[in-house]
């Protein structure tokens, strides 16, 4: 299934411990990637699943095959998140469904938000006050 659109990844994630193994962050994007943008559901071997909006079903195998990377290290990583308090998994015997935890507070656009931290970047990092000071010379 082929998925169009972005995710949004906040600056902050640099100071986050995942950031500093590249296989643990590229499993982190794939699950950002993967997880709905909307409500779903379907019918696999006569049961009904669904996914609300920043969850996912899938399994180590295939997030092994998709990113090339062995199963121990997605089962680290994905017990990693979990310690991190950044998902919560349900394991099934046809696989497992992933939440992944704030992701409405990074995802849903939300202008307002995204306003006030430009204001108020803006106001701590103030690239004029310099200019403001020689102002009153000139």
């Amino acid at each position: 299934m082929s998925r169009i659109g972005y995710v949004k990844l906040h600056r902050k994630i640099i100071h986050n411990k995942i950031f500093k193994s590249s296989s643990i962050f590229h499993i982190w994007l794939t699950l950002l990637m993967k997880a709905a943008h909307s409500s779903n559901s379907w019918r696999y071997k006569g049961r009904e699943y669904s996914v609300k909006p920043g969850e996912l079903f899938t399994s180590q195998y295939s997030l092994s095959n998709f990113t090339s990377l062995s199963r121990s290290k997605i089962y680290r990583a994905l017990k990693k998140f979990e310690s991190e308090q950044m998902i919560i998994t349900n394991i099934t015997p046809y696989g497992t469904h992933i939440q992944i935890l704030n992701w409405r507070e990074y995802q849903v656009e939300n202008t307002k938000r995204a306003e006030n931290n430009i204001k108020e970047s803006y106001i701590k990092n103030d690239i004029y006050k310099p200019l403001k000071k020689l102002k009153k010379y000139i």
